[in-house]
């Protein structure tokens, strides 16, 4: 059976494929919280301290020098985030998706990462973790 596209059925199609892009599209001025879509957001200087980001896509997103101390990010996708001097002293990124993230010069004293993975990220010394890095930096616990 075949169907012919007339007119009418293009634009229904059309109509459902802009439908279908907007609702994909991460909306950066959504407020802070759980399941959150920012990815690719410019969040820069953000004070997210003690914000409840879990399971959040925040993946490519800038979150340069943001104060999210007490933050979660528990389960979120931060894979190649960038916290550039960031605070995020005493935040929870257990089960996170920090793949290729880049911590260099934050704050991550008192930060969790249970079961997080940080394949390639840089972390706040500059060192680049290794692939399947997980909870740590190349075995260096995240306490620093």
């Amino acid at each position: 059976m075949s169907y012919k596209l007339t007119g009418k059925r293009i634009a229904v199609l059309c109509l459902f494929s802009v439908v279908g892009l907007q609702t994909a599209r991460a909306d950066c001025n959504s407020p802070a919280a759980p399941g959150v879509d920012w990815q690719g957001c410019n969040k820069q200087h953000a004070d997210l301290s003690g914000a409840d980001l879990s399971g959040a896509n925040l993946q490519g997103a800038d979150l340069k020098f943001v104060k999210a101390g007490g933050a979660d990010f528990s389960n979120a996708d931060l894979s190649s985030v960038s916290f550039l001097g960031a605070d995020l002293e005493g935040a929870n990124f257990n089960k996170a998706n920090m793949n290729g993230v880049f911590l260099t010069k934050a704050r991550i004293a008192g930060a969790t990462f249970e079961g997080t993975t940080l394949d390639n990220a840089i972390w706040n010394n500059g060192q680049r973790c290794l692939a399947e890095s997980v909870s740590g930096c190349n075995g260096q616990p995240a306490t620093r």
